[in-house]
């Protein structure tokens, strides 16, 4: 048993999260391209055949030399120079492996978009990830390592400082113990779920619950909520199945049967005339 909301909240976090990370993860090899590329670069000047209109900047078909050999190619520049018109001489980068090849910023605006939607994705869902995660690491170690107290549950509140789920705040549960060592009550306090207790108690007529106490310091806990869904043994079909037919073919198996008396006799004074 779980609980669907809180389940379907984490799957939504852990995908905005894998999100953000690709995006980041595209930023930064964009960024270590366009570096490996600026450093073959080499710069020379070229003249305007044509200016075409951007958003951002300019596409200018450029002509330019390189070792006596003429190319034609696009160039774009996203500066803010708007002023170009055809015959002016700019200044441009190539590759030095590949004259043909422009190397121009026009991947910066989407370096700059990657990266700014990157770091929103992060910043909103990467810390809640890493505390789930967190809580469900230290939620193992006290279930493995802990110390398990039952406890009875005596509250039932609605945290209305919980985050709504179709207009309904989320339950949380308050049990107490009493530590028979120093005859004090101890309180523990669950964690939000949007099941409400009451119908698991109502069902199952159980109010009593597992608490997994850290042992160097019992102020740190698990409250396991579903605790109070009894633990039944699941039966494995093909296991029962097998055994089933084991028995059954031992069963069909013929079985000697006891011969009588004089038969007896007569076999044992034949067996001793031969």
């Amino acid at each position: 048993m779980k609980d669907t909301v809180i389940a379907r909240r984490s799957a939504y976090n852990l995908f905005f999260t894998l999100i953000g990370l690709g995006l980041l993860i595209f930023t930064l090899a964009r960024i270590a391209l366009d570096y490996s590329l600026s450093k073959k670069a080499v710069e020379v000047n070229a003249v305007i055949k044509a200016v075409e209109a951007a958003p951002v900047g300019y596409k200018a078909h450029v002509i330019y030399q390189v070792e006596g050999v003429s190319y034609d190619q696009y160039h774009v520049d996203l500066g803010l120079r708007n002023n170009l018109t055809v015959g002016d001489s700019i200044k441009i980068k190539y590759d030095l492996n590949n004259p043909k090849k422009l190397i121009d910023n026009e991947h910066e605006i989407m370096i700059a978009i990657t990266g700014s939607l990157a770091l929103i994705f992060l910043a909103a869902f990467l810390p809640g990830r890493i505390k789930r995660m967190r809580k469900n690491s230290e939620k193992k170690r006290l279930m493995k390592e802990g110390i398990v107290i039952d406890a009875n549950v005596q509250d039932i509140i609605v945290n209305t400082r919980g985050r709504k789920n179709k207009g309904y705040y989320p339950f949380r549960l308050r049990a107490n113990y009493l530590n028979p060592t120093d005859n004090k009550t101890y309180i523990y306090e669950s964690d939000d779920t949007y099941i409400n207790p009451n119908d698991i108690i109502t069902k199952y007529h159980n109010k009593v619950v597992k608490v997994y106490l850290d042992k160097e310091n019992t102020k740190i806990y698990y409250f396991d909520i579903f605790s109070l869904v009894p633990n039944y043994e699941i039966v494995d079909p093909r296991a029962f199945m097998k055994d089933y037919y084991a028995k059954k073919k031992e069963a069909e198996q013929p079985v000697e049967q006891p011969q009588p008396e004089e038969e007896k006799k007569e076999e044992t004074k034949w067996k001793r005339n031969f």
